[in-house]
């Protein structure tokens, strides 16, 4: 099923701030009937957006980092509900503290 999180965060602790967030809802996630499916693709989700943000690509920050996504069980289509998916949102936060 569905998660997300959000933080804002330097690029010295995107990787903590995402892990943080990410374990506030890990509760949430393994209470549905696709929780590994979920906790793989926020765990995954978060090493890419920690990459991204490590490469130097989108400047120095703060960013404002959103992660979410959708999983079913066993990753396979399921009749009335979405397709897996994964969304990385990662901007630049000029002037904002982090």
């Amino acid at each position: 099923m569905s998660w997300s999180f959000s933080v804002i965060a330097t690029k010295e602790s995107a990787d903590a701030a995402l892990n943080t967030a990410a374990e506030s809802e890990i509760d949430n996630i393994m209470r549905s009937d696709s929780g590994a499916e979920m906790l793989a693709q926020a765990e995954q989700a978060t090493y890419a957006a920690v990459r991204l943000i490590k490469s130097g690509c989108l400047g120095d920050g703060p960013f404002r980092i959103s992660l979410s996504g959708h999983a079913n069980p066993g990753h396979q289509p399921r009749d009335g509900w979405a397709d897996d998916a994964i969304s990385i949102s990662i901007a630049a936060q000029r002037g904002s503290g982090g």
